[in-house]
């Protein structure tokens, strides 16, 4: 009884809780609902026409008092290659052409889903879109962007939410000019629209025009605000009542509809948001940080929620659309290919209808007759796809629709429309009727069908009876494409034919013999000038002259039949016989048991079929059998040569497929027995050597083994000479011999004979000649020939090829001999040939020894040396006879040569052995140094100074002399004398010094002019001097005439600046160059230099590692005697501390610990010249997650309302357990309890029977890692099935309510029952509902049995 009472409770929970939901989507007025027109015109919500899309729709809720009429359009595609959904918004008053002018045809449409980001069944969005990849809260350089437009002056930064330049609004722009998402037609019907927003940062307002836009929230100056206390949100902003789209920000989408019908997560605003408000948090009150964004969350309470930039979120837009070239929208199918009818559902989008006439489209006509229930379509000759009939109604209930493809004309009744969808009577009138046909993912059509005109009346014509013809297959002939009518009114396009045999399609266009075609039709009705032909209820049907029966047209007016047909058997138009003995005569001998099945009598006979198809060799050759039929039935005749009479007959299975058409299947042949058998004998010619051996001649003859005995003579006419001993022959001189082979008759084989030529030839002398090649060495060599075979041979040596001798020649100087050889014996070849003694020349090297003589001496002749290396060394008893040693020059110098030449070289005989030397000379070196002895040539004399001022003394220390010799050599001298004491110096003038020099016994003078001029102006001295690392230049004193000028450069050395310039004692600015002018007075001039301060041109990084990983940071600078100092912040309220040993422009942390988690680093360089510091950058050290192990439990199987619980143990520590997830879902701690010993987790038995059947996925959550295994949920097969009702699953869209953040599993009542909420006024209003949907069955159900009556 208690089982009885749950099941009750859960048919009536799941009952009301259908009706429920019933009464939710009718009450609420959402967008499943629609509003229905009274009789046979379509709801507004599946067809609409042009003034209806603009005026009929609205998503703002009950806030003009009206409730929303909510319409979807289908238009474009998603990025999932989906048709993208979009409710109609109304009009926008702000949309201009390009003229400037109003466009008051145009609607505004919002995304009812994604266009990008889907959700999984868990509510996680994937797929979607960051709004901005820049870093939140630091402003960024902004850099205009096409179609963003600010009023005044354009901003230098902005936040990251700025819409204008998000990487969202980018995405939408490429979008609406993506093929992928809109065909070029869809591209053309999209308007641009120009909408306002915030710059949070400028706070001011710029426009954005586009075709794709985000939506945005009441008021385009107002920042929704966060108001925080100790770092924790207070009062985020929640329950809007409306977003907004249009030009205008004017159009108003109610929070029942801008989080679409399914589970979308979240999706992008372009309205930013900003906490402006602090408490305690440490920022100081009323600090303004922009850097989030608003974004919708899906969820029962549809509120809005400030988001990071760089979070992925789903992406619904709002569009504009050009109505200008639209007729109406409908939700109506239209028939591609078969025929469609059928309901249309709520909630179903409609498709723009765009005037075929404006774009050019050749379509067609189409007209209605009300009087006689017809519809009357004509295609257009000129139209180039499928063209559709539609037809859209309402039956008081429910829309419905009607779609034929017009081949040709078309007609329909009402009576086929009453078969189709609906059930009760049409009036086409109210009906919406047009063609139309597709193409760039939209459909062009007709205008709406109007009743005929009398021009285009037509007469309605019954057809009653069908005759056709030629559709009976004959076998050979090509299948026909289409039958034969004569009966009026038949479309000519519905006489196509399929045949088929058994249920597969034929192989070929051609038709079988003896096969059952099955050929079926389907037949329609047309157009003949103005007669409109149908079908009758019951057709009579003929084919090619056979009644196949009376047939009933389908709802779609169409008459199907079909009708079974055999072809003939083929006909056999000629007979080859099979084959027999070539010339009549067998060529074996066969017995009487065996002649009738030797293979010389053919097996199979050949015919020809009629007709062109191809024929196989399987198909055309048929089996025979064979028998004797010899005169007055005598035997078999085997006496070789005599003649027998065989008669050969076809199988009948052979050709029982086939008409003989009286072709004779027999015939006979006359055969003659074989002839006697000669023997065969064979004997090959043969060429061979002598060798001095006994020959066995039968080896070269084959005699056939059923010959008789053979004997071997030898024929006279031979050259040879020797002695034939049965089969051995014995050959005493060489040459040819004749050789026959006899064999006497045996039995049934005759005798025979076979002679051949057996040439024996001289035999072949083996032998080896060797040439010898070597280096001269002083010995005699020759060539060297030795016999193998045969002994006794005698060998011979000649050096002019013609007297020939038994000494072998010698040689012993280099060159090359060619020695001839012979070798003889009787009845063998004469073996001659020729060998060289090659005796190459021996390499020595000279080497002429170094020398250093005097000027005008001469060199040693005996100063050289021969080598001794091994090979390269005199020959022994061989000796130097004569030498000449050259020297290069005669000349002093330091760098002559030695040369080697006449080199003569003789044997201990004393002969001359040079030429069988190749020989190498090493020059030497050669000195010839200059002779002390020699006087001086001549000498000259050079002196810096040539110029003087009358007064000044003739200082002679830049005076330079020097001596000339015979030899070339020259040298400066100091032992000279000059006249400078008698020459007066304060006399202006020409003035002559004589400078004289006398060496061994020989002097030598030269003069030099002088020239005395008078005193010069007043000079002024500058002194220039530098510090260290630097120079000035020039530097030191610098003697300048009065009003003279002179600029002095100054260059520091890489890595230093000038640190002071000082002029005249007084400090001036630092420059690289300074120039004195109009000299007066003497100057000085100094400079010092200093470091140049280090300046960073590389900036260290964030970085992220995981927990045991090395990092490393890096930074570059520039200047000299750097120190660097690494810091850190531990986030430990000690600050910014030095690393130890931290000092180099890396810092490399190895192993990283989870405590560095959120430090920050930076680096301190320095010199003499100052400091800089670098940015500050933050490690972030990803915790490793352990997998732990489930030691018990795993993989477990709970049956419901039978297991009391289910524990699981993990190896792991209690104390780092922090929760539980099932199929990815936080598990509520009051549903299991926990304990250590390791750890276990036990579920209470009411949380697992609220379990759907199946397989789930449990994570026991650590710390520092989880454990998975699965639970498997079985139904418990006692139970009947309707006692278990199924808790919904993520597929089912579970909705999680706003804030849930951690995914708490949903509260369910019992038994898996979601718990209803709601107020008892809207259960009534559903229980009502129930009623009268309960009373509509009623009298549908009698209506039916009525019209069944």
């Amino acid at each position: 009884m208690k089982k009885n009472r749950k099941s009750l409770w859960k048919k009536s929970v799941f009952l009301l809780s259908s009706a429920l939901l019933a009464g939710m989507v009718a009450g609420n007025g959402s967008e499943l609902g629609r509003v229905h027109a009274v009789g046979g015109t379509p709801s507004v919500t599946s067809f609409a026409t042009k003034d209806e899309l603009k005026t009929k729709f609205s998503l703002d809720g009950m806030s003009d008092g009206v409730e929303d009429t909510v319409g979807r359009l289908r238009f474009g595609k998603n990025a999932y290659d989906e048709s993208q959904i979009w409710y109609i918004a109304g009009t926008d008053s702000g949309i201009k052409r390009a003229d400037g002018t109003a466009l008051d045809d145009n609607i505004v449409l919002f995304a009812a889903e994604p266009i990008l980001g889907k959700s999984e069944t868990d509510g996680t969005t994937i797929e979607g879109q960051k709004f901005s990849a820049n870093k939140f809260k630091e402003p960024y350089d902004y850099e205009p962007v096409s179609g963003c437009q600010y009023s005044g002056n354009t901003p230098a930064q902005v936040y990251s939410n700025h819409y204008g330049r998000s990487d969202l609004r980018a995405t939408l722009r490429a979008m609406a000019e993506s093929e992928a998402y809109f065909t070029k037609v869809e591209q053309s019907l999209m308007n641009e629209t120009t909408v306002e927003t915030l710059d949070t940062l400028n706070n001011v307002t710029y426009t954005t025009t586009d075709k794709l836009y985000a939506l945005s929230i009441w008021d385009v100056n107002a920042c929704p605000a966060i108001y925080w206390e100790n770092n924790q949100a207070v009062n985020e902003f929640t329950e809007p009542d409306k977003i907004y789209a249009g030009s205008g920000n004017n159009i108003a989408i109610a929070s029942e509809l801008y989080s679409g019908t399914t589970s979308s997560g979240t999706y992008w605003l372009r309205s930013p948001a900003t906490n402006i408000y602090w408490g305690n948090g440490g920022y100081g009150a009323s600090e303004r940080q922009t850097y989030y964004l608003i974004a919708v969350v899906s969820s029962t309470s549809k509120q809005l929620a400030t988001e990071s930039c760089g979070v992925t979120r789903a992406v619904k837009p709002a569009a504009n659309l050009n109505l200008t070239n639209v007729l109406f929208a409908s939700a109506a199918k239209a028939a591609s290919q078969e025929p469609v009818s059928g309901t249309i559902a709520d909630g179903t989008p409609m498709v723009l209808r765009l005037d075929g006439a404006a774009y050019g489209k050749a379509i067609g006509t189409i007209g209605y007759d009300e009087s006689q229930g017809l519809i009357v379509a004509q295609k257009d000759a000129g139209a180039t796809g499928t063209v559709s009939l539609v037809v859209q109604g309402n039956d008081g209930t429910q829309d419905w629709y009607y779609s034929v493809v017009v081949d040709g004309s078309v007609v329909v009744t009402k009576e086929q429309l009453q078969k189709a969808p609906i059930f009760s009577a049409v009036t086409l009138g109210d009906c919406k009727i047009w063609l139309e046909t597709t193409g760039d993912n939209v459909a062009y059509a007709t205008k709406l069908a109007e009743p005929l005109t009398q021009a285009a009346a037509v007469t309605k014509k019954t057809v009653s009876n069908v005759e056709l013809t030629g559709m009976k297959p004959v076998g050979g002939t090509t299948l026909a494409d289409n039958a034969t009518c004569t009966t009026a009114g038949i479309a000519v396009e519905s006489l196509a034919i399929s045949y088929t045999v058994g249920n597969a399609v034929p192989a070929t266009g051609i038709a079988e013999w003896d096969t059952v075609y099955s050929a079926s039709f389907t037949l329609r009705t047309g157009l003949d000038g103005n007669q409109a032909y149908v079908f009758a209820d019951d057709v009579k049907v003929t084919v090619d002259g056979e009644t196949i029966g009376l047939l009933n047209p389908d709802q779609y007016g169409r008459l199907s039949g079909g009708w079974a047909f055999t072809t003939e058997k083929r006909k056999i138009t000629g007979i080859t016989a099979p084959a027999s003995p070539n010339g009549g005569v067998f060529s074996n001998y066969y017995t009487a048991a065996d002649v009738l099945t030797n293979s010389e009598l053919g097996t199979q006979a050949e015919m020809t079929l009629e007709g062109t198809a191809e024929v196989t060799a399987e198909q055309r050759f048929m089996d025979v059998e064979w028998k004797l039929e010899n005169a007055n039935g005598a035997g078999y005749d085997a006496t070789p040569g005599a003649k027998n009479t065989f008669r050969w007959m076809v199988k009948p299975d052979a050709y029982q497929n086939y008409d003989a058409n009286n072709n004779a299947m027999t015939g006979t042949y006359e055969v003659a027995n074989r002839a006697a058998t000669p023997v065969s004998i064979t004997g090959n010619d043969a060429n061979i050597a002598f060798t001095g051996a006994d020959i066995d001649v039968s080896a070269y003859f084959t005699i056939d083994p059923a010959a008789g005995t053979a004997t071997y003579s030898l024929e006279a006419g031979g050259t040879g000479k020797g002695a034939l001993n049965g089969s051995v022959l014995t050959v005493t001189q060489a040459g040819t011999f004749f050789i026959k082979a006899s064999t006497a008759a045996n039995g049934n084989y005759a005798a025979g004979e076979k002679t051949i030529t057996l040439t024996v030839g001289e035999g072949s002398i083996v032998s080896t000649a060797t040439d010898y090649n070597g280096i001269y060495d002083g010995q005699p060599h020759s060539i060297t020939v030795s016999v193998t075979e045969p002994s006794g041979a005698v060998v011979t040596y000649s050096t002019d090829g013609v007297n020939f001798g038994a000494e072998n020649p010698k040689f012993t100087k280099a060159g090359s001999y060619d020695v001839a050889y012979r070798i003889e014996k009787e009845n063998y070849a004469t073996v001659t040939g020729t060998k060289k003694v090659v005796i190459e020349k021996r390499g020595i090297t000279i080497t002429a020894g170094e020398q250093t003589i005097l000027w005008g001496t001469v060199i040693d002749q005996t100063k050289y040396t021969v080598s001794t290396a091994a090979g390269n060394e005199l020959a022994a008893g061989d000796h130097i006879a004569g030498i000449a040693l050259t020297p290069s020059t005669s000349e002093r110098t330091e760098n002559g040569t030695i040369t080697v030449g006449s080199v003569k070289i003789v044997n201990a005989a004393g002969e001359d052995v040079t030429d069988s030397y190749k020989l190498s000379a090493v020059q030497g070196v050669l000195k010839i140094t200059h002779n002390t002895t020699l006087a001086p040539d001549r000498i000259e004399a050079v002196k810096t100074r040539t110029a003087y001022k009358a007064g000044d003394a003739l200082n002679l220390d830049d005076l330079t002399v020097t001596a000339y010799y015979a030899d070339g050599y020259s040298e400066v001298v100091t032992g000279y004398t000059t006249n400078a004491s008698g020459i007066n110096m304060s006399v202006q003038g020409a003035k002559i010094l004589t400078v004289s020099f006398t060496q061994n016994g020989v002097t030598k003078t030269k003069d030099l002019v002088l020239t005395v001029d008078a005193q010069p102006s007043v000079q002024f001295a500058v002194t220039a001097t530098a510090g260290a690392n630097g120079k000035i230049t020039p530097d030191g004193t610098v003697l300048l005439n009065q009003g003279g000028s002179q600029t002095f450069t100054i260059t520091p050395d890489s890595g230093y600046v000038i640190d002071t310039l000082t002029v005249d004692g007084s400090a001036v600015a630092a420059t690289t160059s300074y120039t004195f002018s109009g000299i007066a007075l003497n100057h000085t001039i100094s400079v010092t230099f200093k470091p140049e301060p280090p300046v960073i041109t590389l900036q260290p990084s964030d970085k992220s590692v995981n927990a045991g990983e090395t990092v490393v940071f890096k930074t570059a600078v520039t200047g000299t005697n750097l120190a660097y100092q690494w810091q850190v912040d531990r986030n430990d309220k000690k600050g910014w501390v030095n690393i130890s040993r931290a000092e180099s422009t890396e810092l490399k942390l190895k192993s990283v610990e989870q405590s560095q988690d959120g430090s920050r680093y930076r680096c301190i360089i320095s010199n003499s010249a100052g400091s800089v510091t670098s940015n500050e950058v933050k490690l972030t050290v990803v915790p490793v997650k352990v997998g732990y192990k489930v030691s018990e439990g795993a993989d477990s199987t709970f049956t419901i309302d039978v297991d009391e619980n289910l524990t699981i143990r993990v190896d792991a520590e209690l104390s780092r357990f922090t929760g539980v997830e099932m199929d990815g879902w936080a598990v509520d701690p009051a549903n299991y309890t926990s304990w250590s010993g390791s750890t276990y987790v036990k579920f209470t038995k009411d949380f697992m029977n609220t379990q759907v059947v199946g397989t789930h996925t449990i994570r026991i959550l650590f710390s520092d890692g989880y454990a998975t295994t699965t639970v498997t949920i079985a139904r418990n097969e006692q139970q009947s099935e309707e006692t278990v009702t199924p808790a919904p699953t993520p597929s089912e869209e579970i909705t999680v309510p706003a804030g849930n953040t951690d995914k708490t599993m949903p509260e369910t009542g019992g038994d898996s029952v979601p718990k209803a909420h709601g107020n008892t006024a809207l259960i009534v209003g559903c229980i009502i509902l129930m009623v009268i949907c309960g009373a509509a069955l009623v009298i549908f159900g009698l209506t039916r049995r009525s019209k069944d009556k």
